[in-house]
């Protein structure tokens, strides 16, 4: 029987989690928040219903500041529904998700991204003919305001990205394109 596990993991863990173990080879999302020394996470009594079927039941979790933690289970067991239900992309049947102290549960994923948390999704899901710095002024360009502020908020989380702003992403490592994804 093989076993899975997802990743939570404060940014300020992440690029060094991300060079020394190759998971997202599995295809396995990875839920971050934001890099604050005093930002915890908490998911209590989560249950998440795909149709009427629980796929998460009754999880309770607490991530400490700084702390990385892994969920370990079979496939097919709601890692990574409690994930995606976390980074509000399902809905949260029942229970909470706070980051920090403040509730989280069942926001738009765009609020909940905006408080720090984030799913990256299966995949690398990168520009691979385009640099580092393209794929993330790419990205940027959806924000309204503030992309050198973005970008050099970015490249101080990943510092080995601002190393390889002019790599061509599809030659980066797959930890190192997992970052541009996150970014």
């Amino acid at each position: 029987k093989r076993l899975w596990f997802t990743i939570l993991a404060n940014a300020s863990h992440l690029g060094k989690l991300l060079k020394y173990c190759p998971i997202q080879k599995y295809g396995l999302p990875i839920l971050v928040w934001k890099k604050v020394k005093s930002m915890s996470l908490t998911i209590n009594d989560l249950t998440v219903l795909i149709a009427t079927k629980p796929v998460v039941k009754d999880v309770s979790l607490s991530v400490a500041p700084g702390k990385v933690t892994a969920i370990i289970g079979a496939n097919g067991a709601g890692k990574s529904e409690l994930v995606l239900a976390a980074a509000g992309m399902l809905h949260v049947s029942k229970g909470f998700v706070h980051v920090d102290g403040q509730d989280i549960t069942n926001e738009k994923p765009e609020a909940i991204r905006h408080a720090g948390v984030a799913a990256v999704p299966e995949g690398h899901r990168i520009l691979p003919n385009l640099s580092v710095d393209d794929n993330l002024r790419a990205a940027g360009s959806m924000l309204a305001t503030g992309l050198v502020e973005t970008l050099d908020k970015t490249y101080t989380i990943f510092p080995e990205l601002a190393k390889r702003k002019s790599q061509i992403a599809g030659t980066l490592s797959g930890g190192q394109q997992q970052m541009v994804a996150l970014s």
